[in-house]
């Protein structure tokens, strides 16, 4: 039989209210032993009192039952509001357990929600996306997920697939009769129309994933030229240390922020110069390694002395990544009235913050695209996406000439969307993604 299990879903902080969720075939049982009397009907909110093992009162709060299927978990499903102390949700939880409920591990309430069918793995998972937003886009993306978007895209692909696959198979049944030219054509055609969606779908996940990630912005650029003050701007706190002594940063310093709705991980950067340091070599490697990984660079300069090499030696500290830089004139409150060569794209006062917003709007502008996303996503999708295409394009390649292998590569085709959604799954799998879930969700 499965367990009863309790946690307290609002975390372990004092609130106004908290609320302690229990969930199994024992659940009813469980609410009306610590509130010592029925609970009511199902979906109805009632006001009770909450006693502890040993009939002392805890607390007085609302409870609601709602019995399965028709709950969150597809199981009886007992929830208790209570004051929110985290002593007296410590008191309330000892009386579940005590009258025969279990710890839940993380994750387990969406867990048990998945296996019975209330929802898919997308979908849980996007459970998770949505606790963890931190811009509105990221709340939004993780939304329309938890309502389905992915996962009807997903289905999508899934009923070309089936179409396809019956016709294959249908083929291979009667490959004693001769081959039908067009109707081989027509699979082809039907196959290349699916690897298209596939990858278009392709493109939107690797939108998605960008949008849950963040926009990464590496800030880069010699000794002293403003980026820890920089940063200290846009967070509003001493996130990084500044002084006048140049390499005072060595490791990569990061700070998340949202601008327009949108989630930015802002990383400070070593300053790039030829050293003798061994420490301040390594934080200089680490820069270059940002550059790497960044969405968009913000290279500064200081705009009060600027000279005929300094294009020279941006361009050389940029290498490939240029296309991705916007160069920033730092220091603009000592040039109120200099003319600034047309290659720097904007100028900041990194001590007043002046022209940090129109900054900010210029990184959004030219990354407009890759920021919006119509769900949530993640790295495990796009891996299942891709080797679904992969498969995709190689039983199209064998078509023509090896049917059966053909059908077993859209087979295994069909095996990669049903990782994804969880129609076929394992227990590693899941302990894998569920465990990574807050306690009591």
């Amino acid at each position: 039989m499965t367990s009863t299990i309790v946690a307290c879903a609002t975390g372990a902080v004092r609130a106004g209210i908290s609320i302690i969720r229990v969930s199994g075939p024992l659940a009813k049982k469980v609410g009306e032993k610590v509130c010592k009397q029925s609970i009511g009907a199902p979906n109805l909110t009632v006001f009770r009192s909450i006693f502890d093992n040993q009939g002392q009162l805890i607390d007085k709060g609302l409870v609601v039952f709602f019995q399965g299927p028709a709950s969150f978990t597809g199981e009886d499903v007992v929830e208790l509001q209570t004051h929110g102390s985290p002593f007296i949700v410590e008191q309330v939880i000892a009386a579940c357990l005590a009258h025969g409920a279990e710890y839940a591990r993380p994750g387990e309430f969406s867990e048990r929600a998945f296996l019975n069918g209330k929802i898919d793995l997308v979908q849980a998972e996007s459970i998770a996306d949505l606790i963890n937003a931190q811009s509105t886009a990221q709340a939004t993306a993780a939304l329309a997920s938890l309502q389905g978007a992915l996962s009807r895209e997903v289905s999508g692909l899934q009923e070309q697939l089936v179409g396809i696959r019956t016709q294959v198979e249908a083929s291979i049944d009667f490959s004693d009769q001769s081959v039908d030219t067009q109707a081989t054509v027509q699979l082809r055609l039907a196959l290349k129309d699916l690897g298209q969606a596939t990858k278009t779908l392709i493109n939107k996940v690797e939108r998605a994933i960008h949008n849950q990630c963040g926009l990464r912005i590496a800030m880069v650029g010699a000794p002293n030229v403003g980026k820890s003050s920089l940063m200290n701007q846009l967070t509003q706190q001493d996130s990084a240390i500044v002084t006048d002594i140049p390499g005072t940063t060595r490791d990569i310093i990061k700070a998340h922020i949202a601008f327009q709705g949108h989630a930015l991980e802002i990383m400070d950067t070593a300053g790039i110069r030829e050293t003798l340091d061994p420490i301040e070599t390594i934080g200089v490697s680490k820069t270059y390694e940002a550059l790497q990984m960044a969405d968009m660079v913000w290279l500064l300069v200081d705009a009060s002395s600027l000279d005929t090499n300094t294009l020279k030696t941006l361009e050389s500290t940029l290498g490939a990544h240029r296309k991705k830089s916007i160069i920033v004139g730092n220091k603009s409150d000592l040039i109120p009235s200099v003319t600034l060569p047309n290659w720097v794209d904007c100028t900041i006062s990194a001590k007043s913050g002046e022209g940090i917003e129109a900054l900010l709007a210029m990184t959004m502008k030219r990354k407009s695209v890759s920021i919006t996303s119509a769900f949530s996503a993640r790295r495990r999708h796009l891996k299942a996406l891709e080797d679904f295409s992969g498969h995709i394009q190689q039983s199209l390649a064998s078509m023509s000439t090896h049917i059966d292998a053909a059908a077993e590569d859209l087979r295994c085709a069909q095996r990669c969307l049903s990782v994804m959604t969880g129609a076929f799954h394992n227990e590693d799998l899941l302990d894998q993604i569920f465990g990574t879930f807050c306690l009591g969700k």
